[in-house]
């Protein structure tokens, strides 16, 4: 399954270094925890997790290929909002926080991890 075409050009025209043939599966809101959380967009293909956001002209750009994913973990923000994706590859880990759908999403990320 796969996303609408027209938000796999948009998708395309945010990650121009993925090839034309990986389709977007789904995209979720949600914040990745850097010094501060960053609002954007999680999506998900079938071979990567990508992160995009553009915060007072800042963009952050993330890229983690499931190949390199080696954990994936429910976490909860200020210890009582069970809201949260912690994603491992490797040695660095990913902190996703205020997903409306945590479920969903981790669902999605575990599936097409395995």
């Amino acid at each position: 399954a796969s996303a609408k075409n027209s938000k796999n050009t948009a998708f395309h025209a945010i990650f121009k270094q993925l090839p034309i043939d990986e389709f977007l599966v789904e995209d979720f809101s949600c914040a990745l925890q850097k010094e501060i959380l960053v609002q954007g967009r999680m999506y998900l293909t079938d071979r990567n997790v990508c992160f995009h956001a553009v915060i007072f002209g800042w963009v952050t750009s993330v890229v983690i290929p499931f190949a390199d994913v080696t954990a994936l973990d429910k976490r909860m923000t200020a210890l009582i909002f069970p809201n949260a994706i912690e994603i491992t590859a490797g040695t660095q880990k990913y902190f996703f926080a205020s997903f409306l759908f945590r479920e969903l999403a981790f669902n999605l990320l575990t599936s097409l991890w395995r």
